[in-house]
């Protein structure tokens, strides 16, 4: 039972380690040291929107999984708070992305401020991307290893591979 525990989880897991989205976040690294090439800009949005979509559907997997260990109230004052500011996150890092998109859709290529203002949202997007992933794996995932149940993993699943 014990692996099928970690299959449901990892499912859930695995867009910290997916591929795809590494690559998209490290071509979205790389547009910012170029900005001032209008060429860039035509090729922002689609990976913005990628992003936007993967991180908006990994975020719904995630609050899933939280809801249904929350039910059991079994996690510790710590676990928790720790999980509130997950979610919490959760919506602005989703702002970022937004706000980056509409930057990317507005574009002008004689406002710097527009560039600048992208730049600034682009370097929330990681910093905070980074520290909530940290935040994720440290007590999400171990919470939801240790204290949902067979049925729970099983409701979990079912949510998250419709």
């Amino acid at each position: 039972m014990a692996s099928k525990e970690i299959d449901v989880i990892d499912l859930v897991l695995r867009d910290h380690r997916d591929p795809d989205t590494k690559e998209r976040m490290g071509i979205l690294k790389e547009m910012m040291l170029v900005l001032d090439r209008d060429d860039v800009w035509t090729k922002i949005e689609p990976v913005l929107e990628f992003l936007n979509i993967h991180v908006t559907k990994h975020f719904k997997n995630e609050e899933i999984m939280i809801v249904l260990m929350l039910r059991d109230n079994k996690l510790t004052d710590v676990e928790t708070h720790v999980i509130h500011e997950i979610i919490e996150e959760h919506k602005e890092i989703l702002g970022y992305f937004n706000e980056l998109i509409a930057i990317a859709k507005n574009y002008n290529p004689s406002d710097r401020t527009l560039k600048e203002k992208f730049v600034e949202a682009t370097h929330n997007i990681f910093e905070k991307l980074l520290l909530h992933a940290k935040k994720e794996d440290e007590v999400l995932y171990p919470a939801a290893r240790k204290y949902m149940t067979a049925q729970k993993l099983a409701d979990l699943k079912v949510c998250i591979t419709k």
